[in-house]
């Protein structure tokens, strides 16, 4: 889901997961006031059955940096994790805990 109506009209039509993604990005990313609207609209659909919302942290984890010479150059490994951990701690409050207690966030980044 990309917008707020979309997903309400999901809930409304039976959904159990919300998966809330930007369709203009490679992986999906999309900010957290997006997820919070569409977190806001989940809830005004008021359906008896839990939802769960669903997004990824994406390409923002900016885990590489530029070189002198213009070249990319991979940050260290223990800074790539603290920006995907900062990244997934970001959107999971952006959820919120009011439409369910557990949301799903998703990486595509690897070690």
């Amino acid at each position: 889901m990309f917008g707020p109506q979309e997903a309400r009209e999901a809930a409304l039509g039976g959904a159990r997961i919300i998966d809330s993604e930007d369709p203009r990005s490679a992986l999906g990313a999309i900010k957290p006031r997006r997820i919070m609207d569409i977190a806001d609209a989940v809830l005004a659909a008021r359906r008896a059955l839990p939802v769960q919302l669903s997004t990824n942290i994406g390409e923002d984890q900016l885990l590489f940096r530029r070189a002198d010479n213009g070249l990319a150059l991979a940050k260290s490994a223990y800074e790539q994790v603290g920006k995907a951990a900062q990244a997934a701690l970001g959107v999971a409050l952006a959820m919120g805990t009011r439409v369910h207690s557990c949301g799903i966030v998703r990486s595509a980044w690897t070690a």
